[in-house]
């Protein structure tokens, strides 16, 4: 997490989409910004990054404020800082901050996450 926020431009973008998705073409995963010095910490940022905004492209955050969700409760691996910062920081940027993010103190499917 706080590599993240102190070497943002260095970052690749990856843009992950790892199993077809209805409606869209089977293309793999993008990486973007890949250079010489970058690190392995700032590729594997950059992928969990791109897991996040994936699966918020596939469930955008105004449907829920459309909907009126104030809680996500997050399980599995999304409670792990690596996912979590990257949570905070889409919810952020989509005017969604408000919604509140619970770690779910035990673990379950994420399709009984997302129905809570």
């Amino acid at each position: 997490s706080s590599q993240l926020d102190t070497t943002p431009h260095h970052i690749p973008h990856v843009k992950a989409l790892f199993t077809k998705e209805r409606g869209s073409e089977d293309k793999g995963v993008d990486i973007v910004g890949l250079k010489a010095d970058t690190s392995l910490t700032e590729v594997l940022i950059g992928i969990c990054r791109g897991v996040i905004y994936n699966l918020f492209s596939l469930l955008p955050s105004e449907l829920f404020v459309s909907h009126g969700v104030k809680k996500l409760f997050l399980v599995g691996s999304a409670k792990q800082d690596r996912f979590l910062a990257h949570i905070k920081q889409y919810l952020k940027e989509h005017n969604a901050a408000d919604i509140e993010l619970h770690l779910a103190e035990t673990d379950t499917s994420a399709a009984y996450g997302i129905a809570l």
